[in-house]
């Protein structure tokens, strides 16, 4: 969830060995979209695929407004992680004051929207 008006869907498929992205793991995201929907008709879904490729198969229809983490993106988001983890142990107690921890979210690009726009992509189509 990325707030009470908005959920983030995610399918983690991080065990996939294949360029694309294929129909079955799409429509699988598909579905997840679709149920949470039908539990949350007031929320705005974000239909979220952790893969290593962002890279449509031909056959697959992309779920609207759908959202990659490939491994490239993954990689940055452990380091803003760490990056953020370490800048609230610096100091005095630092994680344990409300406005440090969201100050350090927002610098960093881990809080709501922000954290998809900077650490997944759109997926595309594969280069004919």
């Amino acid at each position: 969830m990325l707030s009470d008006e908005r959920h983030a869907v995610i399918e983690l498929k991080t065990g996939r060995t294949t360029s694309t992205i294929s129909k079955h793991d799409v429509d699988q995201l598909g579905g997840s979209a679709l149920w949470d929907k039908d539990v949350y008709p007031d929320v705005t879904h974000l239909p979220v695929i952790v893969h290593p490729s962002r890279e449509l198969d031909g056959k697959a229809t992309p779920v609207p407004g759908m959202r990659v983490i490939t491994q490239d993106k993954w990689d940055l988001l452990a380091a803003a992680m760490q990056n953020w983890a370490e800048a609230l142990a610096a100091g005095h107690a630092r994680w344990k004051d409300p406005q440090a921890v969201a100050e350090q979210l927002a610098h960093h690009k881990l809080a709501g929207a922000s954290l998809f726009n900077t650490y997944s992509l759109p997926p595309r189509r594969p280069r004919a």
